[in-house]
Parts: structure tokens; C-alpha cells; sequence
């Protein structure tokens, strides 16, 4: 049996976000693809072929040993995953340590600005911190960094899934559709000040004025309504665009 590229997918966010690669992974490399419950459904939607976690585990989430099983029966060289907060469930998280142990090779992705408590274990060692890691641009690079100072391992590639659109924009012009774009907040409750996370500045702009900028950038010629929706502890002191909507 050749040794293959396992192909790991837990949380729906993340799915999202390694699916649009998958398919040159695989017309290239012998692979398998094995997708927890909670993300089944991105699989099945975008057609691609998958064996369920519970084909190859009894229950969920398997033990340690049943992991490092897995991985040498089936001839793992490199793990390509998601990565998920180690609170509820560690399956992916031990998927990504015990693959380290064994040597073999990790590639994760971080496709937000927030959970990097995902990679600590009960000790606060990063245990669950992949060999490189691919992350959504430079804020979210900057705190992988500071968790760990290994910055050649540290990737931005953007957002696979949201790039999906760009590609796809000369579609939604020619059809004179409307994209309606949902901005969903969180207030920070790390300084207490519960704060909208969009009021944070990156440089002289806050982060809802990147995002609106960025939003007519790769929209161009494209019909497109912006809401804000404050979480409802939120501090209501987010001044927004006049070119978006509160929802």
C-alpha cells in the first residue's frame, strides 16, 4: 500500500476553507479524505468523496492510541487538517499531536482572529500547534507568531472559500443579482470593555472600515448590500460606514 496524504476535516468553518484545495491534492497525491459528522454536509454538498470518522472509529472522539493506529495501518506521510477548539471535542486536536509524535508531517489552517486557545493543551503546552500552519492574513500571522516564534512556518494564504466569490463575481455582474453580505460582531470581552471587535485598528482604519474597503475592492461591478448585526451585549459605541446597514 502507498503511503498516502490524510486529509482531515472536523469543524464546518474549516471545511470551508481547505474544500476548494482538495481536489488538486488528490488528482496529484495518493490521499484520503476522512470528515468528522460535524462538517459531513460541506463534503456532500461540494460532491467530494469522503469516508465518515466513523467508518474508521467506534467512538468519537477515538483515544490516543486508536489515532496512532490509524495512522500507521493506513501509511500516513503528511496530515492536511483543520483545527478545532480542544474543549468538547479533541479529535482533531489529537489527530495534529500524535502525528507530531509519530513524525509525520502537519499542515493546519487558522481561518479567523480568534481560539488560538485551540492549540494549547490542559498544560498550556502547544500540543495541538501543527508543523506549519496556513493562516487568513497578516493580523491572524502576527498572533501565531507570538505563540509560536516560527515565522517560515507560518503561511498567509487568505480565505479559499471567500475567494471563491472573487473568482466568481463576473457571474453575479452579468446577472444583475444582488449579494447581501452579512457582518456578524462579537464584542471584546478580553479588555472587558465589550467593545465591538471591528472597532480593534489595524494601522490608522478600524477593521469595519477594512473589511468595507476590501468588499468594493474585489466587488467591483457587482451589486452588493452590506448589514452590520451588533452581538446583543455589545457596547453600542461602533460609529459604521455610511455604506453599510444595521441589522
Amino acid at each position: 500500500m502507498d503511503k498516502k496524504i490524510l486529509i482531515l476535516s472536523q469543524d464546518v468553518g474549516g471545511a470551508n476553507y481547505i474544500a476548494p484545495s482538495i481536489d488538486y491534492i488528490v488528482n496529484r497525491f495518493p490521499s484520503l479524505i476522512v470528515v468528522h459528522s460535524l462538517s459531513e454536509q460541506t463534503f456532500k454538498k461540494r460532491k467530494i468523496s469522503f469516508y465518515p470518522l466513523s467508518h474508521f472509529f467506534e467512538y468519537i472522539p477515538p483515544r490516543e492510541e486508536e489515532i496512532k493506529s490509524f495512522l500507521l495501518q493506513n501509511k500516513i506521510s503528511h496530515l492536511y487538517c483543520t483545527t478545532s477548539s480542544s474543549r468538547r471535542d479533541l479529535t482533531n486536536s489529537n489527530f495534529i499531536k500524535i502525528s507530531r509524535k509519530l513524525n509525520i508531517p502537519t499542515f493546519g489552517i487558522m481561518d479567523h482572529w480568534k481560539g488560538f486557545d485551540r492549540f494549547q493543551d490542559e498544560n498550556q503546552e502547544l500540543s495541538y500547534f501543527p508543523d506549519f500552519i496556513g493562516c487568513i492574513d497578516e493580523l491572524c500571522k502576527e498572533k501565531l507568531i507570538r505563540l509560536r516564534n516560527n515565522p517560515e512556518r507560518i503561511f498567509v494564504i487568505g480565505h479559499p472559500h471567500l475567494e471563491e466569490f472573487v473568482n466568481n463575481r463576473t457571474t453575479y455582474s452579468e446577472s444583475n443579482k444582488t449579494v447581501n453580505v452579512l457582518v456578524v460582531s462579537q464584542p471584546d470581552t478580553k479588555d472587558r470593555s465589550f467593545n465591538s471587535i471591528f472597532m480593534k485598528k489595524i494601522g490608522a482604519e478600524t477593521i469595519i472600515e477594512k473589511v468595507i474597503k476590501q468588499i468594493g475592492q474585489v466587488g467591483k461591478g457587482v451589486n452588493i448590500n452590506v448589514n452590520y448585526r451588533a452581538h446583543p451585549k455589545e457596547h453600542a459605541s461602533l460609529r459604521l460606514p455610511d455604506s453599510i446597514n444595521s441589522a
